[in-house]
């Protein structure tokens, strides 16, 4: 016969039961807590995303592959590099070139920096100083930058250089940067001295693709101007624009530029010069005095690189000069014989061109 259980013996059993049960819970609960913690989900997940970031990096490196120009093994421009990345499925927010480096910036927030060359790195996070690029900071006459305002010049004399030029003041759109707006440096003829201006202490410059003309004399002496980003939609860069901006290493001139004036980067402390596809034709004196000149890449739709036989004086630095044509057309390039004996000539394929 079964043995019934007393009243007192379903009371012990039910407690006990209840016990049992709170203590699961218990355990349940630590348990999810480690997992859902420092531990294996959290490991997971970034883990996740740790992979996700790979991928994304892998996904810019292909998309900048596709982005060179066969030939010059250079990134034609932002829009182009932008199609690329967008190409491999990323969501691009803009794409901006700064001297000699394009910056991508994804809906995600992530930052690239790809060089013209084609290598990327992933950018730091964080926000950067707005510089001075408020309507505020500058002067103007209609669609003409003249200058910094009191408001700009202030800034800059606390310390604030990087200088971004505005597309619209008040009403105006702008569409120009005056003659000597942002000049580095003033003659005066009593004294026959030279005399920095406040716009020596510019260290960097973004002129957008509004900006249609760079004027005579523009930058001309900023010696401390280091990084300039110039973009499509610029068509007149005009004479000594940058002449004598010692502390400018390299620039990259968009192949929106129809025009380039005499002496546009005369005296400049440039290294490397690549000019691309679409720019026809070179200014006279461009590139003199350019001591620290080493490499110059020129497109294939070059056809004069200057008149004036002193064009190259004072590069004695400059070995090398790239030109993305077959040997026989670079020959009939308008001035190629202005170009210093000493210095290898190469064509699209990198053979040494014999003129």
């Amino acid at each position: 016969m079964e043995k019934k259980l007393t009243k007192n013996e379903k009371g012990i059993t039910l407690v006990a039961l209840i016990i049992t049960i709170i203590i699961l819970l218990i355990l349940a609960v630590v348990s999810i807590r480690a997992i859902t913690g420092d531990n294996i989900l959290g490991k997971a997940e970034a883990g996740k995303n740790m992979y996700s970031e790979t991928e994304e990096e892998e996904k810019v490196k292909r998309g900048v592959n596709s982005a060179l120009i066969d030939g010059t093994g250079t990134i034609k421009d932002a829009e182009s590099l932008k199609k690329a990345l967008e190409g491999e499925g990323l969501k691009v927010k803009s794409v901006i070139l700064k001297g000699t480096n394009y910056e991508a910036i994804l809906e995600n927030g992530n930052k690239y920096t790809i060089s013209i060359n084609g290598s990327v790195s992933k950018a730091d996070g964080g926000s950067s100083s707005e510089g001075i690029s408020k309507a505020s900071d500058f002067t103007h006459q209609g669609g003409k930058i003249t200058g910094l305002s009191e408001t700009g010049i202030a800034k800059l004399n606390n310390g604030i250089t990087d200088l971004t030029i505005p597309t619209k003041i008040d009403d105006d759109s702008i569409t120009e940067i005056g003659d000597m707006a942002f000049m580095g440096m003033i003659y005066n003829d009593e004294t026959e001295e030279e005399t920095p201006t406040d716009y020596s202490k510019i260290t960097s410059v973004i002129i957008p693709g509004e900006i249609q003309k760079i004027g005579m004399g523009a930058f001309g002496y900023c010696s401390n101007l280091a990084q300039v980003s110039l973009v499509e939609g610029l068509t007149l860069l005009e004479q000594s624009a940058f002449a004598g901006c010692t502390s400018l290493k390299d620039i990259v001139i968009p192949s929106s530029v129809q025009t380039i004036g005499s002496a546009a980067l005369s005296g400049a402390g440039i290294e490397s010069a690549t000019i691309l596809e679409g720019v026809q034709k070179l200014g006279d004196l461009m590139f003199n005095g350019c001591k620290q000149l080493k490499v110059i890449n020129l497109p294939s739709t070059i056809t004069f690189i200057a008149n004036d036989p002193d064009s190259f004086n004072s590069t004695n630095s400059l070995t090398t000069v790239n030109i993305n044509q077959t040997a026989e057309d670079i020959k009939k390039i308008e001035g190629i014989d202005t170009i210093n004996s000493y210095t290898n000539i190469y064509d699209k394929d990198g053979n040494k061109v014999e003129l």
